[in-house]
């Protein structure tokens, strides 16, 4: 019987060993985890950017979407075939006489759930982000996306670089 039980008390302890300890940083971090390409009828085609995160003091999501700035940032870099490199979307520059240089963003508000029962705690999961345009152009075929997480206290995430990506449409 005390075998038994010595047994028992190992394999519990190995178990509770491999449990990975919640992060207790105040600043988030993400990863990339998967990115989805649906060709619509328009031809332009809508996609959604999974991004993991981890915050240990959750406060990674805003309270007031209409007054609290986004909280997820993005950009898109396309790819140039004239020089052979990827180049982060400017946008065009749509007021005449004025020479305003300015990158293109993905810039996402994400309300925080449960009406704030998660700050102050640790807390992990993924953010969808749906993209209807997800890329400025038709002619956009090769592209990437780069950006960060920023939590309700200014700290940002470390900086996500998706794979390349490659649409026929």
């Amino acid at each position: 019987m005390l075998r038994i039980l010595f047994i028992f008390l190992i394999c519990l302890s190995a178990g509770f060993s491999c449990v990975k300890p919640a992060l207790k940083e105040e600043i988030p971090v993400a990863e990339y985890k998967d990115f989805e390409v649906f060709n619509t009828s328009d031809g332009e085609g809508d996609a959604i950017l999974t991004i993991g995160y981890e915050d240990g003091d959750g406060d990674l999501f805003i309270k007031d979407v209409q007054n609290e700035g986004p909280n997820v940032v993005f950009s898109i870099y396309i790819y140039d075939e004239t020089t052979k490199k990827f180049k982060v979307f400017i946008k065009p520059n749509t007021i005449p006489g004025v020479n305003i240089v300015d990158s293109s963003f993905i810039s996402v508000s994400v309300k925080e759930p449960a009406d704030g029962y998660y700050k102050g705690k640790s807390i992990k999961g993924d953010i969808k982000l749906p993209l209807n345009q997800f890329r400025p152009n038709p002619e956009a075929k090769i592209f990437y996306y780069r950006g960060y997480l920023m939590d309700t206290d200014w700290n940002m995430s470390n900086i996500v670089t998706t794979p390349t990506f490659t649409v026929d449409f």
